[in-house]
């Protein structure tokens, strides 16, 4: 019997190959991703009657008790930070070998929510859309320094926008029921969801 790995995410390997070319020289058959964005889970479990697949390489799929105890996996890593879509009782139950990047894309994640955040303020897009139209239109933006903004979900990714935003000068709001409250930066402010919508010029989840 070969042994396959079945890889989630349908843009794993397109920037830097190596990792997929490590897997093929350690003999194993790579399953790329047949559908191009997020596999449903029925589309996860029908993969997953194929008994000679035994890693996953896995992104946001739905991988519950019903996935994990019809499949014939023995290591699964997760491509992200987060593990919500992970059942991590059913993969000890079903002895899965389970590992994670918890750290891996923090930095690029809150880069990325802060380039946006940029370009709403400052209408950046407009305004390249503009100039390839030969058309030069004035669009006056507005600046990060003062603004209110309403985090919800102080995870790592949360954590690093706020103190991205926090140096460019903004006042932080934070929701998240799931956070021991004494845990948050003092210069932050805790806030019911309900009351800090009306406070807030832009909000980020």
């Amino acid at each position: 019997m070969s042994k396959k790995v079945l890889i989630g995410p349908s843009s794993f390997g397109e920037v830097n190959s190596e990792p997929l070319d490590k897997l093929m020289q350690a003999g194993l058959e790579v399953i790329n991703n047949p559908f191009g964005r997020k596999i449903k889970k029925k589309e996860v479990m029908n993969l997953l009657k194929d008994r000679e697949i035994i890693g996953l390489l896995a992104g946001v799929e739905t991988l519950d008790d019903e996935v994990l105890s019809s499949s014939n996996l023995k290591v699964i890593s997760r491509v992200g930070s987060g593990i919500s879509n992970v059942n991590i009782e059913s993969i000890k139950k079903n002895n899965i070998k389970f590992f994670s990047v918890p750290f891996g894309p923090v930095t690029s994640v809150a880069e990325l929510t802060i380039g946006n955040i940029i370009n709403l303020f400052r209408n950046i897009i407009p305004m390249h859309n503009n100039l390839h139209n030969n058309t030069w239109s004035r669009e006056i933006g507005s600046e990060l320094k003062g603004k209110s903004f309403l985090i919800i979900g102080m995870g790592k990714i949360g954590t690093k926008v706020a103190t991205i935003l926090d140096a460019f000068g903004g006042h932080i709001f934070i929701y998240d029921p799931f956070i021991d409250k004494s845990s948050i930066n003092k210069k932050y402010n805790y806030i019911k969801l309900k009351e800090a919508l009306p406070l807030v010029d832009l909000v980020t989840v």
